[in-house]
């Protein structure tokens, strides 16, 4: 027989807040909005991928990253048509696709530490456990940074929790729906999903058929689009991902563990990071069980997050900032419960008031060390509160470059450039673009996995078998990218010659970044740099 939805899952009179934290909510959702509204947008370089599908999409090229070739490059094609639609509605006015997502952004992260003020009450008792979570994310340099990047990932967080707060109140269908959005948002959703039709199967079978009816229905029409117009509903990105990006062993659980530590103010590495990380995940892990007891649907809480962590270690992959976001609102309820079960042991009042006066300690400590990790102080080189982490020198050159090559070239849709980072200066060039990592060319997949000892130091090395074949007019790519592969071939050398001085930059270790074009490419309609 079915379990019956909980009692605290329904919402009751009792459960309407006093206007007091009402307004402390209020506070937070404005603190967290204007924390990433102040600094100005910082757009980061896979974001621009997702803009140049914005703005194909919006002059009518069609939903393409190079135009004219159908390839999915994009894993979040629900932020995409988003960002399209607002664009289409406020370009009229002058906005452009970074400031709206920027925009977009804020708001959404607002929502968030609202809905994690919600979530943490209802899972705790305690608004004042809810209204520290959502404190603690306000001020998440990490959120943040992300937020500032122009990343999906405000979006993606606020169906995630939207989605548990539906579900914790019954409405299932709902929840379902919002789901849905989540996958189209994140291919990552999926463990959302998989976390929803697991309790359902496993607990309320009864009520399994319905909401699943809801979720696929929404999924359905981006289903059949993607596969009439892409021909699959898998990003390239996701294949290319899976084949290019080669790590030690654990090394996704080792930065997981650093990540951890970041996010209550510390910045450890190594055997303190791991240290540190268990015993805080084994406090999360208490926290969320704790929750248990507020409602089997709770179950859920816990079985997300585990899969999300899961299914990132398994895969060992690079864990980018955003891929650690979505984690945090878990991470915030799991120590926000595990802060309030403490405070409710039995003990005596002495003890108690010494273990109440130590929390508050360090629940300052941390939002204190939250607060330091933004630049607080005015800075020439920084805008004001932007998180210290936040780093453009790598865009800015792209941009620059990009720039550079369009004045001094003979550049048209076209020509194309081979690069393996395709962000910022596949946003800014007019040439067709050849990505040598085939996030959106998937021609360069059977290229990988390189062999090894041509890519000792990184991830993005270009084939030289790739260049060969593909002949692309120009190659751009950071000297470390070339380094033990294109730099020491003989065919490279022969073929190509560098096309401008190069580019002074030390990122990721290298001597500069590096522009080629091919030796038989008219040199005289190239001018001299």
């Amino acid at each position: 027989m079915a379990d019956p939805i909980p009692k605290t899952s329904v919402p009751t009179h009792a459960e309407r807040w006093p206007r007091a934290a009402v307004c402390a909510a209020a506070a937070l959702v404005v603190l967290a909005v204007a924390l990433r509204l102040i600094p100005g947008p910082h757009i980061g370089d896979d974001a621009y991928i997702t803009f140049k599908y914005v703005r194909n999409l919006a002059s009518g090229l069609g939903f393409t990253y190079n135009p004219g070739e159908r390839v999915l490059g994009t894993t979040t094609p629900l932020y995409t048509l988003l960002l399209t639609a607002l664009f289409l509605l406020l370009g009229r006015f002058g906005a452009s696709v970074i400031t709206i997502s920027c925009v977009l952004n804020a708001l959404l992260d607002g929502a968030n530490a609202l809905l994690l003020a919600r979530l943490g009450a209802r899972l705790t008792g305690s608004r004042a456990v809810g209204l520290l979570c959502a404190a603690v994310w306000a001020l998440s340099d990490v959120s943040i940074a992300v937020s500032l990047s122009g990343m999906e990932t405000p979006l993606y967080v606020f169906l995630i929790l939207s989605t548990i707060l539906l579900f914790l109140a019954g409405r299932t269908v709902a929840a379902a729906l919002t789901c849905s959005l989540a996958v189209l948002t994140r291919p990552d959703g999926l463990l959302l999903a998989l976390a929803l039709v697991g309790y359902l199967s496993l607990r309320e079978r009864r009520r399994l058929l319905l909401p699943l009816a809801a979720g696929l229905a929404a999924f359905a029409p981006w289903l059949v689009f993607s596969l009439l117009y892409f021909g699959s509903p898998i990003a390239t990105s996701v294949l290319a991902k899976n084949v290019v990006y080669l790590i030690p062993p654990a090394e996704a659980v080792r930065q997981f563990a650093h990540h951890w530590t970041t996010l209550i103010g510390l910045n450890l590495y190594g055997r303190p990071a791991y240290l540190v990380a268990l015993v805080l995940f084994a406090l999360w892990l208490w926290g969320l069980a704790t929750t248990l007891r507020r409602g089997a649907r709770t179950a859920t809480v816990f079985l997300f997050p585990v899969l999300y962590l899961t299914a990132f270690a398994l895969a060992n992959k690079p864990m980018f900032r955003w891929y650690v976001v979505p984690l945090e609102p878990f991470y915030l309820l799991g120590l926000g419960a595990a802060l309030h079960r403490l405070l409710g042991l039995p003990s005596a009042i002495s003890r108690r008031r010494m273990a109440h006066a130590g929390l508050v300690v360090i629940v300052a400590a941390v939002l204190c060390a939250r607060a330091l990790s933004l630049n607080l102080l005015p800075d020439p080189g920084r805008a004001w509160l932007t998180p210290k982490r936040v780093q453009l020198d790598r865009e800015q050159l792209y941009a620059r470059v990009a720039a550079d090559i369009n004045r001094s070239f003979p550049i048209d849709p076209h020509t194309t450039i081979a690069t393996p980072e395709i962000g910022a200066f596949g946003y800014h060039s007019r040439a067709r673009i050849l990505d040598t990592t085939g996030l959106v060319s998937p021609e360069a997949i059977a290229y990988y996995p390189i062999d090894p000892a041509l890519c000792p130091e990184c991830n993005y090395a270009i084939s030289p078998d790739l260049v060969r074949d593909l002949k692309p007019e120009m190659v751009l790519a950071l000297e470390i990218f070339i380094r033990h592969s294109l730099l020491p071939n003989e065919w490279f050398d022969a073929n190509y010659t560098l096309a401008m001085p190069p580019y002074h930059t030390d990122t990721f270790g290298s001597k500069g970044l590096l522009l080629f074009r091919r030796r038989d490419w008219p040199a005289s309609t190239a001018a001299n740099h």
